[in-house]
């Protein structure tokens, strides 16, 4: 499984902008935010805790992204210690530099939220499915408090050596967008036949009648639409060879 950096903040799914018109637009919720500026912009955790450079985007840092926002944090719990939700503070001068309008069809109402002071912002986070351990807003506040005085120090980013850092968050009202990982491609799965798309066991034995295509298989290099389709067409000539009754 292979995950990055979403594309587009203040949505469900940021791996792409989805249209409104989209028969699935309720699992997105939201087309999303681009961001072309990261300046002024600060990524926190589910504890609200600083813990990146938020600009990284391309490869090799944008892997290192990723471990990051999928790390352990305070707010990690037994059993499974999940990192949770990943965060972008930001004012309103974040949103006039980057050309944004929040609300619908943008933004989500359930993943993204305003509010007049940082505190305030910390308990409508806590509102949000994926925020499984409540953010403390004394914790948010020292974060972007902590943030500003870098920037008000004109010496750069010198806690994760953003380059672009000169903007403070610091004009109501601020908001939190949601901007966890997206699953960008699965390498592994279900193991089928490339020829016939025929599932097969351990033993690498076809199992009769049973097919499978797209991400949910695994050891084809091929992914996304391509993968679906190619890999559906074969399986439907093949299901239909063997059984007439599909035809």
């Amino acid at each position: 499984m292979m995950m990055q950096k979403p594309a587009h903040i203040a949505c469900r799914y940021g791996y792409m902008a989805w249209s409104p018109t989209s028969p699935i637009w309720p699992i997105p919720g939201g087309t999303g935010l681009s961001v072309s500026n990261w300046d002024g912009l600060c990524q926190v955790n589910m504890a609200g805790v600083r813990f990146v450079n938020e600009s990284s985007s391309t490869s090799p840092e944008a892997f290192a992204w990723c471990d990051a926002a999928m790390s352990i944090n305070a707010a990690s719990t037994a059993p499974d210690w999940a990192a949770g939700a990943v965060w972008t503070i930001f004012d309103q001068g974040g949103v006039s530099r980057n050309g944004w309008t929040i609300g619908f069809p943008s933004t989500d109402p359930l993943y993204c939220f305003s509010a007049s002071t940082l505190p305030a912002l910390a308990e409508l986070i806590n509102t949000n499915t994926y925020q499984t351990t409540s953010m403390n807003g004394a914790t948010l506040q020292a974060t972007i408090t902590r943030y500003n005085s870098l920037v008000a120090a004109g010496k750069g980013d010198t806690d994760f050596g953003k380059s672009a850092f000169t903007q403070q968050i610091s004009t109501p009202p601020y908001y939190a967008a949601y901007s966890a990982p997206v699953l960008h491609d699965c390498l592994t799965g279900i193991h089928i036949d490339p020829q016939t798309s025929q599932v097969m066991d351990l033993d690498d034995n076809h199992i009769p009648k049973l097919y499978a295509a797209g991400e949910c298989t695994g050891g084809i290099s091929a992914h996304g639409l391509f993968r679906c389709t190619v890999f559906a067409i074969i399986a439907g000539r093949n299901a239909a060879a063997e059984n007439p009754y599909l035809v």
